[in-house]
């Protein structure tokens, strides 16, 4: 036990700035939004809960985003001097994913308490969806960060991290144009519309209502997924330190 403690109290050191500058952001953005509702008290509060939605979504963004642990240890050549302490590709794996799941819970936490600030500021109750709403945000980013840890994960050294890097955000960008195809274009051309028109936010509001009422059918499967996703990237990180170690 106290092996994973001091891997985890490491673990957090080198990535703490991280996660302390990710909390400021979604705080900055979280005022920056209040007052923006502040001035659209008029909507009956439609828009309060589409700003709340997107508070809770950058959370789920910030939350699953990599935290520059495993460069910090490239650059450092840790990773390579590890393999001569009595710390196995399965004790690595587990810290790193004790951490995830610390900042996923600490992250859903924040980012429905800031929703549920800026839901309180016009008097609307936040809706029971909005935590299957992160969940499925936070999938989508969680397998992204599988395919991170699929390749990057393989680098021995800077020059194949640069190249794993790179590879990852090729797949990120690709992804980022192909997805929206699969947005049906009737739901999806009149938000877009209403956006080149200058639509007031209500407005768009009222139109991202179907969008939102949609994703919280298939809210069902948020969890199990997270779960399928945390075990298959575990697996991929307990394998790929276990292959730089051979």
């Amino acid at each position: 036990m106290k092996k994973y403690k001091s891997l985890l109290y490491r673990e957090w050191k080198l990535s703490s700035k991280h996660y302390i500058s990710r909390m400021c952001l979604l705080l900055m953005a979280t005022i920056l939004m209040a007052l923006v509702v502040g001035f659209m008290d008029a909507t009956g509060g439609g828009f309060a809960v589409f700003i709340s939605y997107l508070l809770v979504a950058l959370a789920a963004g910030l939350t699953s985003e990599d935290n520059g642990v495993f460069k910090s240890d490239i650059n450092s050549d840790w990773m390579t001097y590890s393999y001569a302490l009595p710390i196995t590709a399965l004790d690595k794996a587990i810290t790193r994913y004790i951490l995830k799941l610390i900042t996923v819970v600490l992250g859903m936490a924040f980012g429905i308490l800031c929703a549920m600030g800026i839901c309180a500021m016009v008097e609307v109750a936040l809706s029971s969806n909005m935590i299957m709403h992160f969940f499925l945000i936070l999938d989508v980013c969680l397998a992204y960060d599988l395919v991170t840890d699929a390749l990057v994960l393989r680098a021995r050294d800077t020059e194949e991290l640069k190249k794993w890097s790179i590879i990852s955000y090729s797949v990120m960008f690709g992804a980022i144009f192909v997805l929206p195809e699969f947005i049906p274009s009737d739901e999806l051309d009149p938000i877009l519309n209403a956006m080149d028109e200058n639509a007031s936010p209500e407005q768009v509001g009222s139109l991202l209502k179907p969008l939102i009422e949609s994703i919280d059918k298939i809210g069902v499967v948020a969890i199990p997924l997270m779960i399928v996703l945390l075990v298959v990237g575990f697996v991929f990180a307990w394998k790929n330190f276990e292959r730089r170690g051979a």
